[in-house]
């Protein structure tokens, strides 16, 4: 059986901004589904756009699981793993948009 893999991600409204949450199965897509303002109210309202962290799993269920584990923790706690993986803060949708294929970090079981 084949399973699907799932993309956690953390969108920023600004540096230190407004922080998103959320998990799925095509990265580029949904990305660009909260670029357009169709993806989530909260995003759309907060103007939460900027890819700023995303991590693969190998199975969506996985995912799922790991983005509850994010979403329960500290504010500061996401910030922290933002700054460490994405110091700049940059919008990361632009550099992995233009890939032919999206780099596939999986998690430390």
């Amino acid at each position: 059986m084949h399973q699907i893999s799932g993309w956690i991600y953390l969108l920023a409204s600004e540096q230190y901004g407004t922080l998103y949450c959320g998990v799925t199965t095509d990265l580029i897509r949904r990305v660009r589904m909260h670029k357009a303002g169709v993806a989530s109210h909260f995003t759309r309202k907060h103007a939460v756009t900027d890819l700023v962290w995303y991590e693969h799993h190998a199975n969506v269920l996985g995912a799922s699981h790991h983005v509850d584990m994010i979403r329960h923790r500290s504010r500061q706690w996401k910030l922290n793993l933002i700054d460490q993986a994405n110091p700049e803060w940059i919008d990361l949708f632009n550099v992995l948009a233009a890939l032919p294929e999206l780099p596939r970090f999986s998690v430390k079981p």
